[in-house]
């Protein structure tokens, strides 16, 4: 995890898609999350956010492997 906000949504590596977006949207303010000024920029966040969960469940699948 070279990301230290991914770090700070708390979610487990076994998590779906749909939980990671979520607690990233909620680590916006409303006003944020809501302003079509920044919908690219969330969409980068959200993107970044996926891809270092997608490496976390990598690891995770790695280190239980058999």
């Amino acid at each position: 995890m070279n990301d230290p906000v991914y770090s700070r949504l708390r979610i487990r590596a076994d998590a779906n898609w749909r939980a990671v977006v979520r607690a990233a949207a909620c680590q916006f303010d409303h006003r944020i999350r809501h302003d079509p000024a920044f919908r690219f920029a969330r969409k980068r966040f959200y993107r970044s956010m996926l891809a270092e969960h997608r490496i976390d469940r990598r690891a995770l699948a790695n280190a239980f492997r058999l």
